[in-house]
């Protein structure tokens, strides 16, 4: 890849895209409830054609959710792309898209959780930033268009902002400085699950000289390991310039309590795997399937600071009006 190309900013009164490129919403209705939230808050909502579809756990058939999102990159007027929710399928559908379209015609996507397969792809066959950030269902209907992290991510995509401190935006949040040491470089990752599924495929994300960052859900510790341990075995980590962990949502041992018998937390666990990077490492920081989740511009610059336990973002200074070229990668 050259140089990073940056989308538009979003604006009040823009046409924003609706997709559900993995699993559909548990509740049919969200998808209305998604569109009534983008309009309270001044833009143009335009759901996909196949967004209502179901098939099984899956949004509908590859071609329909593969077709809603190249439609979304074709249409002129749409400025940027938000995902309802992740779940799973994105990884079905990554050998079938055009990269050429999605470079040709850059737009601000945005989605988290099973959205990573899709911001590894874009990062290897495309320039353009991507956004780690929050789906509609979860954030903007089910927590609300007040909430932290919907306007830190509103903030975020309309590019007149001078940078982020996580810790300082999100001050209820504890993050956990395990390595000191601080590091500027371009940022890449996401769901811890999902990237290790990447891993021997060609879609599997570059982290030498970058600050990977990724979270987790619902995973229990000894499944965290193994996930951690085949990314040491495969040399995965090598180069890796810093590593930035968010929430580890629910990640819980159950018997954890209910037994005399010791109990590894996903704390422990994460911190023991980790031990022999000599790289600025920060835990617990905003960003994940937890009530925080801070919205991460993929291939932007950002300032891990071991020393301090924070994660600085850079502002992505996204253009007004056509493409333009950022940091080289």
């Amino acid at each position: 890849m050259s140089d990073l190309v940056k989308p538009p900013a979003l604006k009040k009164g823009d046409v924003v895209g609706i997709l559900c490129p993995s699993s559909p919403p548990s509740d049919p209705e969200m998808i209305e409830r998604c569109v009534k939230a983008l309009k309270s808050l001044g833009y143009r909502p335009r759901t996909g054609g196949n967004v209502a579809n179901r098939n099984g756990f899956l949004a509908g058939s590859d071609a329909d959710r593969l077709d809603d999102l190249h439609s979304m990159f074709r249409d002129p007027e749409v400025r940027a792309v938000f995902c309802v929710r992740g779940g799973y399928g994105l990884t079905r559908i990554l050998n079938s898209m055009d990269f050429d379209l999605i470079q040709s015609q850059p737009k601000i996507f945005i989605g988290f959780s099973d959205v990573t397969a899709l911001h590894c792809a874009v990062s290897r066959y495309s320039d353009l930033m991507t956004f780690h950030g929050p789906t509609l269902a979860e954030y903007f209907v089910e927590q609300g268009t007040d909430s932290d992290s919907v306007r830190f991510c509103l903030d975020m995509l309309s590019g007149d902002c001078n940078g982020f401190s996580l810790k300082e935006y999100f001050p209820s949040s504890c993050p956990i400085s395990y390595r000191k040491g601080k590091v500027e470089a371009p940022l890449v990752g996401g769901n811890l699950c999902v990237l290790t599924h990447l891993i021997g495929t060609r879609f599997q994300p570059e982290v030498s000289g970058k600050i990977l960052f990724f979270e987790e859900v619902h995973e229990v510790p000894y499944r965290l390991d193994r996930m951690l341990t085949q990314w040491l075995d495969t040399g995965f980590l090598d180069g890796v310039a810093g590593i930035a962990v968010g929430e580890l949502h629910r990640c819980r041992d159950p018997l954890s309590g209910e037994t005399e018998e010791y109990r590894q937390t996903a704390m422990e666990v994460f911190e023991e795997r980790l031990s022999g990077l000599n790289i600025p490492i920060v835990f617990n920081l905003p960003f994940g399937h937890g009530k925080r989740n801070a919205t991460l511009p993929v291939g932007g610059r950002a300032v891990l600071d071991g020393d301090q336990g924070d994660l600085y973002v850079a502002s992505p200074e996204l253009p007004s009006g056509s493409i333009s070229i950022g940091q080289s990668r």
